[in-house]
């Protein structure tokens, strides 16, 4: 299975004004699918109809803490534990590289690597790697279609 691929379809569900990233956490012979998402009870800025760090005219990258949105990277982490799923060992392919606080996350979850498509700023890459993350950036191969992105997942 092409797991980037499955990132890209996951990342199209996001409601985020300004950037879609979908991540897959892959442990053993299971993996767990998302995308950068509200949870709980907030509504998302596509919702709402407008993004709080857009209005303010912040950089992308900068004052994370506004955004209501959990990064995918993150949401992939807390889900898989949420389902037993053990993260360490495992290798998470996300769409985007993963900015600093989610690549803390990474780092203090035992992820042993980090496939990555796009850029995202900020020195994300550099805490992997100071961690002991092996980091690779994906490269396109012949396109491959999902049938059921959800065949796999635990229940």
């Amino acid at each position: 299975m092409d797991y980037m691929k499955l990132a890209q379809q996951m990342s199209e569900k996001s409601h985020c004004l300004s950037r879609k990233v979908g991540a897959v956490l892959v442990s053993n012979d299971t993996y767990y699918a998302t995308y950068n998402q509200v949870k709980g009870c907030l509504s998302s800025c596509g919702k709402e109809g407008q993004c709080l760090r857009r209005k303010l005219g912040i950089p992308s990258g900068e004052r994370l803490e506004l955004c209501r949105i959990v990064h995918a990277e993150t949401a992939a982490i807390i889900e898989s534990l949420w389902q037993g799923i053990n993260t360490v060992g495992s290798v998470l392919y996300v769409t985007d590289t993963p900015c600093n606080i989610c690549a803390h996350i990474i780092v203090t979850v035992g992820i042993k690597k980090v496939i990555y498509k796009g850029d995202y700023p900020g020195n994300g890459l550099d805490v992997l790697r100071q961690g002991g993350v092996e980091v690779e950036q994906y490269r396109e191969t012949d396109p491959v279609i999902i049938e059921n992105p959800d065949e796999g997942m635990p229940e």
